[in-house]
C-alpha cells in the first residue's frame, strides 16, 4: 500500500507480472482480512480501487488468451491466510474455490513441534524422555505457543547464570547457592557454559506459558467475578441501611407524621373554604378593577 494515489494499483499490477514471469508461482496474503476486507461505504476511493484492481487482475489468469487458441490456466495460485474469514469480501470468497481449516496440532503433531523446536538445544537424558509426557499436558497449545514454551525452558540456565548479577544490581546481597564462580559483578566467569536443560526447566516453563488466548479469559473472567461481588456488597449495604432505618422509626414518630399531615390537609381545606366564602360575598355593584 502506498499513501500515493494510484501507486497501490501499480504495485499490484508488478506483482502479478512477476508472477507470471516466474511462473510457477504462489501469491501468499497473510492477513488477507486486513488487506481485502469487506466493501462498504465507510472505505474510501482508493482502497476501493485497489480491491478492484486486486480482482482485475485475478480474474485476468483465467482469461488470458493468445491468438484464436485458448491457453491453459497460468500456473499460478493465489493463497490467503486469517483469523477472521468472517472479515474477508465475498467476492473474494468466492474466488477462492477451498478454504482449509488449520487446527490445533495433536499429540503426535505437538511432541514432533517440540523435538523440531529443541532439536538443536542441549538437553539432559531426562528431558529428552519427558517430551511425550509435555505433549499430553499441552493440550489445545498452538504451534507459537509451543514455541514459547520451548524458548522459556532454554532461557532457565541463562536466568540462573545471570541471576547474581540481577540480585547485585538491586542491591540484594544474598550467598548464590549454585555452584557457578562469579565476578565481582555478580556474572560468571568468561567462557562459562551453560547448564543442559533438564525436566524441571520444562515444567517451570509450562507453569509460565499457557495456551492463546487463556491468560485474558482468566483475567477477564477474574475481572467478572469481582464486579459480581462488587455490586452484590453494594446492594446488600444500601439495603441493610435502608433496614436499619425503617427499624428505627418507632411508631410514634409514623404517628406524629401522620397528624401532621392531616393538620395540614385540614388547614389547606380552611383556606379553600374561605377563598370560596369571599368569593360568594363578592357582589354586582362591587367594582371591579380592570387589569391592563
Amino acid at each position: 500500500m502506498n499513501k500515493w494515489f494510484g501507486e497501490s494499483n501499480k504495485l499490484i499490477s508488478a506483482t502479478f507480472q512477476v508472477a507470471r514471469k516466474i511462473a510457477p508461482s504462489v501469491v501468499f496474503i497473510d492477513e488477507i482480512d486486513a488487506f481485502l476486507s469487506r466493501r462498504d461505504n465507510t472505505e474510501g476511493a482508493a482502497v476501493s480501487s485497489m480491491k478492484s484492481e486486486f480482482l482485475t487482475l485475478w480474474d485476468g489468469l483465467l482469461s488470458e488468451r493468445k491468438g484464436t487458441s485458448l491457453l491453459p490456466t497460468p500456473p499460478i495460485i493465489v493463497l490467503g491466510a486469517t483469523n477472521r474469514p468472517y472479515e474477508v469480501d465475498a467476492a473474494i470468497l468466492r474466488r477462492l474455490p477451498r478454504s482449509f481449516e488449520v487446527p490445533l496440532p495433536n499429540l503426535e503433531s505437538r511432541l514432533q513441534l517440540l523435538r523440531l523446536f529443541l532439536k538443536k538445544q542441549n538437553m539432559t537424558k531426562e528431558a529428552q524422555d519427558y517430551l511425550p509426557t509435555l505433549a499430553k499436558k499441552t493440550v489445545g497449545y498452538s504451534g507459537s505457543d509451543l514455541k514459547e514454551l520451548c524458548r522459556a525452558a532454554a532461557w532457565e540456565p541463562v536466568r540462573e547464570m545471570t541471576s547474581g548479577a540481577s540480585k547485585r544490581a538491586v542491591g540484594v546481597n544474598r550467598d548464590d547457592a549454585s555452584t557457578l564462580k562469579r565476578t565481582s559483578s555478580g556474572f560468571p566467569r568468561r567462557g562459562t557454559k551453560a547448564r543442559p536443560v533438564n525436566e524441571n526447566d520444562l515444567l517451570l516453563a509450562l507453569s509460565k506459558v499457557k495456551k492463546t488466548g487463556e491468560s485474558a479469559q482468566d483475567f477477564h473472567a477474574k475481572e467478572f467475578v469481582r464486579g459480581r461481588n462488587e455490586r452484590q456488597s453494594m446492594a446488600a449495604k444500601v439495603n441493610g441501611n435502608s433496614k436499619g432505618a425503617n427499624n428505627g422509626m418507632t411508631n410514634v414518630d409514623l404517628q406524629n407524621l401522620m397528624a401532621m399531615a392531616m393538620q395540614a390537609a385540614a388547614s389547606m381545606n380552611n383556606n379553600s373554604s374561605d377563598e370560596q366564602q369571599d368569593a360568594a360575598e363578592l357582589t354586582d355593584d362591587d367594582e371591579v378593577p380592570n387589569v391592563l
